[in-house]
């Protein structure tokens, strides 16, 4: 995945499409969701460079699946998720596709609003 990163800084492209695939297939053979995301993003921006978007979209979508079907992602999970989802949203926004940068931007978890009839009314002035 390194020497991906470093050929895309040196804006040789076409061997960091090579090194990613490499480290795409190790991650694969790993098992580990985290490294797999890890070679997902690091394959994206190849791929987005050479006009291979809904590729890259494909593999990071993939990849967040991967890290995020278990019954309780671990906190390294979780970190990974957000971290290719929002590759993913960049990646969409790059080739001109907001409705999926929407769909892979990373939402917080809020819990809905109480209900006016579980609120706490506001203190009365001067009680």
């Amino acid at each position: 995945m390194l020497a991906s990163q470093l050929a895309v800084k040196q804006d040789r492209t076409e061997a960091a499409g090579g090194y990613a695939s490499r480290a795409g297939a190790a991650a694969r053979r790993s098992g580990d969701p985290v490294v797999l995301a890890a070679a997902a993003r690091a394959a994206a921006t190849p791929l987005r460079r050479t006009g291979r978007t809904a590729e890259a979209l494909h593999l990071l979508n993939e990849a967040r699946l991967h890290l995020t079907t278990g019954s309780r992602p671990t906190a390294a999970e979780l970190d990974a998720a957000g971290m290719v989802a929002l590759t993913a949203a960049y990646t969409a926004a790059q080739a001109h596709q907001p409705a999926t940068a929407h769909d892979f931007t990373p939402r917080p978890n809020r819990s809905p609003p109480a209900s006016p009839a579980t609120r706490t009314p506001p203190a009365a002035p001067g009680s």
